[in-house]
């Protein structure tokens, strides 16, 4: 062998490998390798670099010279198999030197392999020689290379040429191979880093984030704060909201930012209700992420956030995760306090409709911000409850939270409470105001709370100054219960629209039939068709100040119609409507039935 081209071969696989892993890979260096040696052996002109896959068990080209490589890639030989195949299994240089005995030799190949082969020729017929030898480190095979020829036969002494050659091949694969190991060690440091790094940092924005909200919660900061906090944390819009989807407090979060209709109902709330686990509402422009706020095993809340789902992390993820159990125990803090301003809102209500307004009572209800010379009116909130236990008190918690927010959207002070099965609110106003100042600013939260969704009735009972007067405003709102339920209509009722019905109320039914009969008796006798005509045309008349267009119409008659029915009624009752007092008492009269049969 030329010690030349032996150097050259050295020197060329050596700076391969030290350039490794940047320009050079696999495919290449194995090429450079079979293309030297090609070029070395005499009347070589084509041949394959095989190397062992111990996951497949199979012999693989990791590279080829004179082969057509679309063709040749799909071959896998198994151990013994063909020339190649035996080489490895043998660990022996193989010289085939005639092409009948090369075909001979290849006749082994499975057909599969026979056919990838005789794709992959690119001269017409199969080689007139080939030398096979294997590439070894101690007693393993790292390699086997198979040199052909196709324009003539190779001479004898080629096998001393490859064992002269085949030590350094040996250290020049072995080096390589150490060499992918090594980067490949290298990569995999870079990753175990990074992911280091990134768990490192990920553990620092939590700790920052718990530290931040664990001081917020000690100072008895708000809600607010702490959303804003995670929204610093999380670079995404953030809402949180209860069980009943009241909103508690936001940030980051504009009127784009809203919860779907049906989101309660929604098969992802369901789940989150059911496994207290976040789950993602997917939409059009931005995904909503839901995590439950779980105290005392039940989900209270939900905090939900707006994000980009491809820019969205496992990171920002956990840090909402995180937070959704801080806000956990802040709302459990929260309601617990309610839940005792509650008790003793209730324990010092019962205390002033009883007439108690001791030394205590007054200490009580001023740590409760209740100052004795406030303007109070009490407000009632009653409704059927036809489920029981939990589900119960849950509903009334609905009315309760509906009457806080109504009460915070409207500038209402005061406090809730509940009594048995109603809801009970002290409504105050700023004793310093004067009493107009607060009959409106009732009058204007009225105006609100008629938009209360649940099959409720409300009553509210007169503004009175001072405790003293406490439980007169809660009978007032009693009697607006009673009015409502008689009335069957309306859900909202303020003492002072209670207008002739809240007289009605403190007078005996059978006192008030016999006022009736004594006025407009003869028309509730009526036995005909016609009668019961005057008896409705009156009501009408009655109930709209006698405004001749709005009867005709509400009666569907002529006004003519009109005009007779009212002679009619007169001449039956024997008076005039143009006398005053008639008209009052028949106008009470009218009233009276009309609360009555209502």
């Amino acid at each position: 062998m030329r010690k030349d081209q032996l150097e050259r071969l050295i020197a060329n696989s050596l700076q391969m490998i030290n350039q490794l892993p940047g320009k050079y890979n696999n495919e290449y260096f194995y090429h450079e390798v079979l293309q030297t040696v090609v070029a070395f052996l005499p009347n070589a002109d084509a041949g394959f670099f095989f190397m062992y896959d111990h996951k497949m068990g199979k012999l693989l080209i990791e590279a080829a010279i004179g082969y057509d490589s679309a063709s040749y890639r799909k071959t896998r030989l198994s151990v013994g198999e063909s020339i190649t195949g035996s080489v490895y299994q043998t660990k022996q240089t193989r010289l085939v030197n005639a092409q009948i005995d090369v075909i001979e030799a290849m006749a082994a190949m499975t057909e599969e392999n026979k056919v990838y082969y005789e794709e992959a020729l690119l001269a017409d017929n199969y080689p007139e020689a080939a030398v096979s030898f294997p590439i070894m480190s101690g007693e393993e095979v790292l390699a086997v290379l198979t040199i052909n020829s196709f324009t003539a036969s190779f001479d004898e002494s080629i096998t001393l040429l490859l064992d002269e050659i085949a030590p350094y091949l040996s250290v020049l694969c072995a080096q390589y191979q150490l060499k992918i190991k090594e980067a490949a060690l290298e990569k995999e440091l870079e990753l175990t880093y990074n992911a280091l790094r990134n768990e490192h940092q990920q553990l620092q924005r939590t700790t920052d984030l718990y530290n931040n909200l664990a001081s917020l919660m000690s100072q008895n900061k708000s809600i607010d704060q702490m959303m804003q906090a995670i929204n610093m944390s999380t670079k995404t819009p953030v809402a949180f909201y209860d069980e009943l989807l009241y909103p508690i407090a936001s940030f980051g979060k504009s009127a784009e930012h809203r919860l779907p209709d049906n989101f309660l109902a929604s098969r992802e709330v369901q789940y989150t209700l059911s496994v207290k686990k976040w789950q993602l509402i997917s939409q059009v422009n931005e995904s909503i992420l839901v995590m439950p706020v779980v105290g005392a095993q039940t989900v209270i809340g939900f905090l939900c956030a707006w994000i980009d789902e491809e820019s969205f992390n496992d990171g920002n993820r956990l840090l909402l995760e995180y937070s959704a159990s801080m806000l956990g125990l802040e709302l459990m803090k929260k309601r617990s306090i309610e839940e005792t301003h509650r008790k003793l809102a209730g324990d010092i209500f019962e205390q002033l409709i009883t007439g108690n307004y001791s030394d205590d009572v007054v200490r009580q209800a001023k740590n409760l911000d209740l100052d004795e010379t406030d303007y109070f009116a009490i407000l009632i909130c009653e409704g059927k409850l036809e489920t029981t236990g939990f589900n119960q008190y849950f509903i009334k918690d609905s009315w309760t939270k509906w009457i806080q927010q109504a009460m915070k959207v409207a500038g209402m002070d005061g406090l809730v409470t509940q009594r048995g099965m109603d809801v009970i609110a002290f409504l105050t106003v700023d004793g310093e105001k004067d009493k107009s100042f607060a009959r409106n600013k009732l009058k204007s939260f009225t105006k609100q709370l008629e938009q209360i969704p649940f099959p409720v009735k409300i009553g509210i009972g007169r503004v009175y100054q001072g405790f003293v007067h406490v439980r007169k405003s809660y009978a007032d709102a009693k009697q607006c219960i009673e009015m409502l339920n008689k009335k069957k209509s309306g859900k909202v009722l303020r003492f002072s629209d209670g207008g002739i019905y809240r007289l009605l109320l403190d007078h005996d039914k059978d006192e008030l039939d016999l006022f009736v009969h004594d006025h407009i008796g003869p028309l509730l006798e009526c036995k005909t068709k016609k009668d019961k005509e005057l008896l409705d045309t009156l009501l009408a008349y009655v109930t709209f100040n006698r405004d001749l267009a709005t009867v005709t119409n509400k009666l569907s008659i002529h006004h003519n119609t009109l005009y007779y029915r009212i002679k009619r009624i007169e001449e039956s009752l024997h008076v005039s409507f143009a006398n005053h007092d008639e008209w009052f008492d028949i106008s009470v009269a009218c009233k009276i039935y009309l609360f009555l049969t209502e």
